[in-house]
């Protein structure tokens, strides 16, 4: 469990840039009481393998936008969704 190991940061890293993304980033480091540096990672049409969704097949078709945080032990952003 994290609380036993005394971290003071941790990084978790993301497919999912819900907007739900940045205040589950929020509750894990007011929780647990330490940084969390988060990124998300950005895909476009071309590198998706030819998975198929309803965003359109445009070679420039923006699939995930990416983005990274910075949440302190209290929970506030000191930088959100950097991009």
């Amino acid at each position: 469990m994290l609380l036993e190991r005394s971290a003071d940061s941790i990084a978790r890293p993301t497919a999912d840039d819900r907007e739900t993304w940045l205040p589950t980033m929020r509750h894990i480091a007011s929780k647990a009481a330490v940084f969390v540096l988060s990124a998300c990672q950005v895909l476009r049409r071309p590198h998706a393998g030819g998975i198929p969704n309803a965003l359109g097949e445009a070679p420039q078709t923006l699939l995930m936008r990416g983005g990274s945080c910075i949440i302190d032990p209290a929970g506030k952003s000191s930088r959100a969704r950097l991009r």
